[in-house]
Order: structure tokens, then C-alpha cells, then sequence
């Protein structure tokens, strides 16, 4: 964590534009900004998996919170596809209680109820 806010501060006395222009990019992506392509992908999930939910179930479909939009789609498939054939809520976790609030909102839109803090 030091190091990380070495490195960050050495940038900002060197090159203070970059230091401000990566800090913008990671803000934009990591908490509001949703681009054209998710925002297709949140409405496709809602046609898709509205009416599959299942949050009153007490069987529950645990999988690990890993936000790399390569396996989304197939992630939301499968994972509904199983809470209906178990009659099971969909319920994400992690171990380092980052989680961004555009990947809670693609996660919502198929179906993940809640998410568990390691």
C-alpha cells in the first residue's frame, strides 16, 4: 500500500497531467461510467432474466466476484440457467471489498441478489 502511494505521488511531481489523467480514467471506469457496450449488455440481461429471479429461495448459487467482461455473458447464462434448475438465489463474493458500482449493476441485471465481504 506504501509503495502504491510512492509510485502515485512520484507521478504527480513529475508529470502532473498523467497522474490527473490516469486518476480520471480509473474513477471513470471503476465508479459511474458505463459505456454504450454495457449498457446493451444490462439491457439484454434484463429481457433476458427478469422474470428467472429467484430471490426468495433459501438454496443459494455462490460465485466469486471477478469483473472481467470476456465471461459475463456466459457467466449470466449459466448462472441463471442453474438458479432455475435448483430453485436458488444468485449471490456474488470477494476477498478485497472493492467492488464497483457499474459491475453491481451489470451483476444485478442477471439476477445476483447479494454480495458476501470475505
Amino acid at each position: 500500500m506504501k509503495l502504491n502511494i510512492l509510485i502515485k505521488l512520484r507521478i504527480l511531481v513529475k508529470n502532473p497531467s498523467a497522474f490527473f489523467r490516469q486518476t480520471f480514467v480509473s474513477l471513470k471506469y471503476t465508479i459511474w461510467y458505463k459505456d454504450n457496450n454495457t449498457k446493451k449488455f444490462i439491457e439484454h440481461n434484463v429481457r433476458m432474466w427478469s422474470s428467472w429471479m429467484n430471490a426468495d429461495s433459501k438454496s443459494i448459487i455462490l460465485f466469486d466476484y471477478f469483473p472481467i467482461s470476456e465471461t459475463e455473458i456466459a457467466r449470466s447464462y449459466l448462472l441463471n440457467v442453474l438458479a432455475k434448475k435448483y430453485d436458488a438465489k444468485i449471490v456474488s463474493y470477494n476477498h478485497n471489498n472493492k467492488v464497483s458500482n457499474v459491475w453491481k449493476n451489470i451483476y444485478k441485471s442477471f439476477n445476483v441478489s447479494s454480495h458476501v465481504d470475505l
